[in-house]
């Protein structure tokens, strides 16, 4: 969508509590060119209202993303709407939605990523700290109340939505962290084990499993690559992989 793209830190902007996701450009004579000694950069938007974010995924339209939020142990959802340029500082039209205000874990070190299914328009969720996967259908969110935050923005709510446990703790999972959804099946990467694991998303039962061989705390994010293979990262090396059925 418009060659843009988003990114979130692990962290709390010093204590601020002025986190959250930061929208730019895949144009490589914009992204880190234009106002390179600014403290802004070349960004085209942001919001701040998930510190402590572990996982971000594209909400499957415009410039919406859904963020694990590991400060308030939550689901975030946010749409930057129209971006400013580049380097800029209006940030007024945004809007952010909290889902499932303390009911996520997160674990310090490890991702816990979040996954849009454009086949079913659910976002599944690895959380991590309680080792299991969650579904979330958003046309079931009802808006409750609004929160307060660090700036003004066109709206800050929290939201209910039913919490749908598609595979519980038990024995496969430790640390589910990389998640993606496709095909009736959740692709897991688990960080403790360095297995990645597919489960049915209609009961939660293990599919298959895939030892990466790699050490442990080696895994982070996978994705699909535009010929639908899997694509994992070994975040110990630096490394990307790719698995060829």
């Amino acid at each position: 969508y418009g060659q843009t793209w988003a990114a979130c830190g692990d962290n709390d902007s010093g204590g601020r509590d002025h986190m959250g996701p930061t929208l730019f450009t895949a144009d490589l004579s914009i992204f880190a060119t234009q106002n390179p000694y600014t403290g802004l950069g070349s960004h085209l938007d942001m919001l701040h209202s998930t510190s402590y974010c572990r996982g971000l995924s594209w909400a499957g339209q415009g410039n919406q993303y859904w963020a694990f939020n590991a400060d308030k142990h939550a689901i975030d959802f946010y749409d930057f709407k129209s971006p400013h340029e580049p380097g800029g500082t209006d940030h007024s039209d945004g809007v952010v939605r909290r889902y499932w205000n303390n009911q996520v874990k997160g674990v310090d070190g490890v991702m816990s990523h979040i996954g849009y299914n454009p086949d079913d328009k659910k976002v599944y969720i690895a959380d991590t700290g309680n080792k299991r996967i969650l579904a979330l259908d958003p046309s079931q969110g009802v808006a409750v109340a609004p929160f307060p935050g660090t700036e003004n923005i066109a709206e800050r709510q929290y939201y209910e939505a039913p919490i749908k446990v598609v595979v519980p703790p038990g024995n496969v999972l430790q640390a589910p962290s990389g998640i993606e959804a496709s095909g009736g099946l959740a692709f897991v990467t688990d960080a403790a084990t360095s297995k990645i694991h597919a489960f049915k998303l209609s009961d939660g039962s293990l599919v298959r499993t895939f030892d990466t061989g790699l050490a442990p705390w080696s895994l982070a994010g996978l994705n699909f690559g535009p010929e639908g293979k899997i694509y994992f990262v070994d975040r110990r090396e630096a490394r990307v992989y790719r698995i060829d059925p």
